[in-house]
């Protein structure tokens, strides 16, 4: 199965629900801190040897992440965020990429939340793209 386009086009799916649904009083849970997430998401994995699928699930799961910021309160950001996920692979993806990549995507926008735990690599990479910017100046 060939999973990049899954990708791109929560790319643009979340680039264009941010646009669209800007709101004034985000001023650091917004579109420009999700692309700096995918960014680091990007740089840490290329420090491993993921296959496809797990890279699909991990730049899916950060550009999904805080997307929840734009319809709920910071504290169920997180459970809306993995709503508008699903959402969007109803969609546009197959029942095929559905079943393989959803429920991993959900583990990892739940690794960013603070009281998590992330396991699996792809957790523990978005997770700390999540957070690159506390070890920075």
């Amino acid at each position: 199965m060939e999973y990049t386009s899954i990708a791109y086009k929560a790319e643009y799916f979340v680039t264009t629900l941010f646009e669209k649904n800007q709101q004034d009083f985000l001023l650091y849970h917004n579109l420009e801190h999700t692309r700096n997430v995918v960014t680091r998401a990007r740089e840490i994995a290329g420090q491993y040897d993921l296959s496809e699928k797990d890279q699909a699930i991990l730049y899916v799961a950060a550009w999904f992440h805080d997307t929840g910021h734009l319809f709920v309160e910071p504290a169920m950001h997180e459970i809306k965020s993995i709503e508008l996920m699903k959402t969007f692979f109803a969609n546009e993806a197959t029942k095929e990429e559905q079943e393989q990549l959803m429920p991993a995507i959900e583990k990892c926008i739940m690794a960013t939340h603070r009281n998590n735990t992330p396991r699996s690599i792809p957790e523990q990479i978005v997770a700390d793209a999540d957070t690159y910017h506390l070890g920075t100046k």
